[in-house]
């Protein structure tokens, strides 16, 4: 693993000497990232992870063979490192792989880069990635709300005076997949609207609501300025802008303030704006790069509402949980796979 200052160590997977070329001559200019391989396919990558022990790895999608997906499951299962999947494809499969790579390993899905600015954004990105350890466990398959298999409610939920229950949630890196688990067996008839702050590439955000959508019993919409909240929906912040709840349960989308913790839209604005709420309230960290959310959760932490991280050893990268742990913000810590019966029995209770 490198240190912010050392070169990172990059294996390629790409099958094109075309991209593989201009790779290397970028790489050649810029002072943290060092080339150690290049695969023309996921069945030559396999051996040379292990070999090289790469910090990071860029790895194409369509490659003839071990494919892009087969080959991140195999690295992932025999030595898990970063993995970010590339793709010059911008088809109508293209929301489909994203959340198949993602759910085998991956720790990001992007569109190839178009131009040298673009490329010097994705190397120093990979770089970044490369700091950070990355833990992986095999999730099961889930079927989507069309398919055969329905997901039970965990527990019956009895009423909730007064006021709508909120869960304000803040994911980066794995996020995704975490969110999906989180959510996954929360009923779509339960007394609560969940907002959430996912960092995500550009231009991905609709999909990645369209996707997790089809996985859930809950409805998930992209939020829009001036809905108000209602029961049994997820929102989702749009890219680039911050997201708040007002003291009407209405949401504000914001483009203009400064970022926070390093982004926009940013877990902590979310987190701060549901500490002061006076209904149900709970706010959730998931695994993620960095120390977004750690400030919004102590404001909630503050004002007596429960917080919510997950563990280190079930975060994909123990970075924002790490950081809302150490500080102090969390009233709770679980594994990933016990964060959906906790929020249940919390609803299950506020109807006491």
């Amino acid at each position: 693993m490198s240190s912010d200052s050392e070169p990172s160590r990059l294996l390629l997977v790409d099958d094109s000497p075309i991209v593989a070329g201009i790779f290397e001559i970028a790489i050649a200019g810029h002072p943290l990232i060092e080339l150690v391989g290049v695969a023309s396919d996921g069945a030559q990558a396999l051996p040379m992870v292990r070999s090289l022990k790469p910090d990071v790895v860029c790895m194409d999608l369509h490659m003839p063979g071990i494919n892009g997906l087969k080959a991140v499951e195999q690295i992932m299962a025999d030595h898990p490192c970063p993995i970010v999947v590339i793709t010059g494809s911008q088809g109508v499969d293209l929301a489909h792989n994203r959340a198949a790579a993602l759910l085998r390993g991956a720790v990001e899905f992007r569109i190839k880069p178009r131009g040298d600015e673009e490329l010097r954004q994705l190397l120093d990105y990979l770089h970044l990635l490369s700091g950070v350890p990355v833990i992986y466990r095999r999730r099961p398959q889930v079927r989507s709300r069309s398919g055969d298999e329905r997901i039970e409610p965990i527990q019956k939920v009895g009423p909730v005076p007064h006021r709508l229950a909120v869960v304000g949630i803040g994911a980066s890196t794995g996020g995704p997949e975490a969110l999906r688990e989180t959510l996954v067996g929360i009923p779509a008839t339960v007394p609560a609207a969940f907002v959430v702050v996912q960092h995500i590439a550009p231009g991905y955000t609709e999909e990645f609501a369209a996707w997790l959508d089809g996985l859930l019993s809950l409805q998930v919409v992209v939020a829009r300025a001036a809905s108000e909240l209602k029961a049994g929906n997820v929102y989702v912040a749009p890219e680039d802008h911050h997201l708040r709840v007002d003291a009407f349960d209405r949401i504000m989308l914001d483009s203009h303030s400064a970022k926070c913790d390093g982004h926009r839209p940013s877990c902590t604005v979310l987190l701060e704006s549901l500490a002061g709420r006076h209904g149900p309230t709970t706010g959730v960290v998931l695994t993620g790069m960095g120390r977004d959310g750690t400030k919004g959760l102590m404001a909630m932490r503050e004002q007596g509402h429960p917080t919510l991280v997950q563990d280190a050893f079930t975060s994909r990268l123990d970075g924002m949980t790490r950081s809302a742990r150490e500080s102090g913000a969390a009233s709770t810590v679980l594994p990933l796979d016990e964060m959906s019966t906790f929020l249940m029995k919390w609803f299950g209770s506020l109807g006491a």
